[in-house]
């Protein structure tokens, strides 16, 4: 296999995958590599205890750890390069999520891996749960960017339950209500995901008056930008077994 050099020389240094504690933390660094180019990709689930062997299989195959400049290079030769980012499982106590992430060019990981391709409808890259997926949206003024929006499936329950909670909201003193609303403010502030948020406000809003003919008793949303990336809180796979498990609505 060609890549013996490159292997040995990731045994000193190199990109080392990471495990993020926070959803919207991995969310930006995969949105940050499919902008440069790391469009292919695969995901799963693994227990913690069994990261340190996935890595090493990556690493093997697909060089995972190689440096800018080894990325450089096989880049320049039509090689692909990859990366692994992985996620603490909230719901579920000592597992990770992980994406392999992949460039166009030749290589194993492309021969090896059941691929799915980001830019296209049906093989955009997701969160667990496929509550959010990743995609090339428009902008005013300027190029297209890649950014997380709520799924398909994912907007239409939303819907449904801010309209149940406004429907109920006579009965039950509007509980469903705020911890509704409590939920949506939590959506991450990407570009997509933060207009369908104001958009599903808005469309409660509307509601309210139209059933209870008054103003809209709730703090409206305020969902702030993400601004420039900065790496979010990372952990070691054999500490997420100790890692309290907490649900999130998000």
């Amino acid at each position: 296999y060609s890549d013996k050099g490159v292997r040995a020389k990731q045994k000193i240094g190199g990109n080392h995958p990471v495990i993020f504690r926070y959803k919207t933390d991995a969310m930006r660094l995969l949105l940050r590599h499919l902008s440069r180019g790391y469009i292919y990709w695969t995901a799963g689930s693994i227990e913690a205890k069994k990261w340190p062997a996935l890595e090493a299989k990556f690493l093997d195959r697909y060089l995972i750890h190689a440096t800018a400049q080894q990325r450089w290079r096989r880049k320049a030769k039509g090689q692909c390069n990859s990366y692994l980012v992985g996620l603490i499982d909230k719901t579920s106590p000592g597992k990770i999520w992980w994406w392999l992430l992949v460039t166009e060019g030749e290589g194993m990981a492309h021969d090896l891996e059941n691929l799915q391709h980001s830019g296209s409808k049906r093989g955009r890259l997701t969160m667990p749960d496929a509550d959010y997926e990743a995609l090339k949206a428009p902008r005013p003024g300027n190029s297209p960017a890649w950014t997380w929006r709520i799924t398909g499936d994912s907007y239409a329950g939303w819907e449904a339950r801010l309209a149940s909670a406004v429907q109920n909201a006579p009965s039950d003193g509007g509980d469903a209500l705020r911890q509704a609303l409590h939920s949506l403010q939590r959506v991450p502030g990407f570009a997509q995901s933060r207009k369908q948020a104001y958009a599903l406000e808005n469309s409660a809003v509307k509601r309210w008056k139209r059933l209870n003919r008054g103003e809209w008793p709730h703090k409206r949303l305020h969902i702030g930008w993400l601004g420039r990336y900065t790496q979010g809180e990372i952990v070691k796979a054999e500490n997420i077994a100790r890692t309290k498990t907490t649900k999130t609505s998000v």
